[in-house]
């Protein structure tokens, strides 16, 4: 590919990427499909210009839109909203873990009255001792 053609196709899938109003993830998924159909394009077609895409694809707001408007783009919104409430559980999961963990290593230094040693590189032991 030529330099005055990658600077065409940055151009338009630029215009593309602003005019696609959705979540960062989604716009991600469309980006990529819309480098597949372009890389096509371009595997027939040699010396092309912006004015060239706009005629076979069309304007960038209108070629956005139509991504937007077919089915997967609802399963690509409730599949982003799974992945967010699955991020957030997992992420409660480690805050939770994480308490009870030191909850329980205070209630170690309550029941042996003090100091806690560790020792180890790889694998730390624990040693509790009884307070004097």
């Amino acid at each position: 590919m030529k330099n005055s053609e990658n600077k065409v196709l940055k151009q338009y899938l630029k215009e593309v990427d602003d005019a696609l109003v959705c979540k960062k993830s989604i716009k991600r998924f469309y980006m990529k499909e819309i480098k597949q159909i372009l890389d096509s394009y371009l595997e027939e077609k040699h010396d092309f210009t912006v004015e060239d895409l706009y005629r076979e694809l069309g304007k960038p707001e209108k070629f956005a839109n139509e991504l937007t408007e077919r089915d997967e783009y609802l399963a690509l919104l409730k599949q982003a909203k799974w992945k967010n409430r699955l991020l957030i559980c997992i992420g409660v999961s480690f805050i939770a873990l994480f308490a009870a963990s030191v909850i329980f290593i205070i209630e170690m230094m309550d029941i042996y009255g003090g100091t806690i040693t560790v020792t180890g590189t790889v694998f730390p032991k624990i040693q509790f001792f009884k307070g004097i």
